[in-house]
């Protein structure tokens, strides 16, 4: 009876996910600009934080809309690429920018390797793509017109079909053969999905 009691006089919470990874310190960071004060341990998916009506879960953005439309999560910060690929059913609230110097979005981009005989989106008819979105990427081909084979790949030496920043690309002796912007332009435009 005593528990029962104590969860009927309990203050309501948010069940609030935000994305680990590269996107963590930014959205920390945003989130003390609005007045939360967030502590991450690294022995935890649960960080502190000075809200006892909020708690906040660490979760891979590629995760957290699936979450948010199951009920396991009320919110989340995640990208609208991640909403797009996960067909979630989620209302977007809004967008933030995360990428430093520029508001131009970043982009999804189709990368073979230099020696690659691969000059564009229509010499991949029927390949096959490894790529970490799976079903952005099938999208992408059927608009073009290409047939081929797409599966999930996701590993930090990624090939054709990845998204690669310049740097990253360079570095590992690949070029950009196609960008799709529209799915990019959620990569550093995160939405907060809120269960409808």
């Amino acid at each position: 009876m005593a528990e029962h009691q104590k969860n009927m006089t309990s203050k309501p919470v948010l069940r609030f996910g935000l994305p680990k990874g590269s996107l963590q310190e930014a959205t920390i960071q945003k989130m003390a600009k609005a007045g939360f004060n967030i502590q991450v341990s690294s022995r935890s998916y649960v960080p502190y934080v000075d809200d006892e009506e909020l708690v906040i879960r660490l979760i891979r953005a590629q995760e957290i809309s699936r979450y948010v439309e199951h009920g396991y999560l009320d919110c989340g910060i995640t990208g609208h690429d991640w909403i797009i690929e996960n067909g979630s059913k989620v209302h977007e609230v809004c967008e933030f920018i995360f990428r430093q110097g520029s508001r131009r979005p970043a982009r999804w981009v189709l990368c073979v390797p230099e020696d690659s005989p691969v000059k564009s989106v229509k010499d991949l008819q029927g390949k096959r793509i490894a790529t970490e979105v799976v079903n952005l990427t099938k999208k992408y081909l059927r608009k073009n017109g290409v047939k081929a084979e797409v599966e999930f790949f996701l590993g930090r030496d990624r090939g054709e079909g990845a998204r690669t920043r310049g740097r990253h690309r360079r570095s590992h002796g690949n070029r950009v053969v196609a960008a799709r912007e529209q799915a990019a332009a959620s990569w550093t435009n995160c939405s907060v999905p809120l269960r409808g």
